[in-house]
């Protein structure tokens, strides 16, 4: 995205605790954050977030989430953004009345076919549909300089030898994501490795 519009200020819209996924980044310009929970539940709260945006006279917004949810769609709706791009996405978080409603509000909505796809591969058709082509996609990580730090400490204070060492985390926002078999799934393999 940085790469298709190289002359852009771009920010990023997400909730408070993934913000440090985008604070090294080196491909935005800004990170707004805002609190999920308060966000659906305080309307003087969301109000704000709303008047935050409209005051930055933002020119484009993309929503790459495939399935869209009221919040988000509020956000891109409400903060009269000349022009607005989605996914066309599922009804996992929108009932059929209330994604048609929001639909009207998209400058362009993108498809991405398919009931099931990896994540990346559903931003690769993001990517396309705003005509920019990847030949591969990776998820990134970037970490700021005291990460890098702390990491070496902690692999150095444990005696972990970062060539041989995995680290899962196996918790999920929501329940029905839970998986309980982890470890079970993977006891063979440590007991080899």
């Amino acid at each position: 995205i940085r790469d298709a519009y190289q002359n852009a200020h771009i920010s990023v819209l997400c909730q408070e605790h993934i913000a440090e996924l985008y604070e090294a980044c080196p491909h935005i310009d800004e990170l707004i954050t805002f609190n999920l929970k308060k966000a659906e539940t305080d309307f003087s709260y969301r109000d704000k977030i709303v008047e935050s945006l409209r005051e930055r006279h933002f020119d484009l917004a993309l929503n790459p989430v495939y399935s869209r949810n009221g919040l988000s769609d509020h956000f891109v709706m409400a903060s009269e953004i000349v022009e607005s791009i989605g996914h066309q996405g599922d009804l996992s978080n929108l009932t059929g009345k209330q994604r048609e409603t929001n639909n009207a509000n998209y400058s362009r909505l993108l498809p991405s076919e398919g009931a099931w796809k990896p994540e990346l591969q559903r931003h690769r058709d993001f990517l396309a549909g705003l005509d920019i082509r990847v030949a591969e996609l990776n998820p990134s990580v970037w970490i700021t300089p005291d990460d890098f730090s702390f990491a070496e400490e902690f692999f150095h204070a444990n005696q972990l030898d970062p060539k041989r060492t995995v680290a899962l985390f196996s918790g999920a926002q929501h329940s029905s994501r839970h998986y309980l078999g982890y470890g079970q799934a993977l006891s063979e393999l440590c007991i080899q490795r």
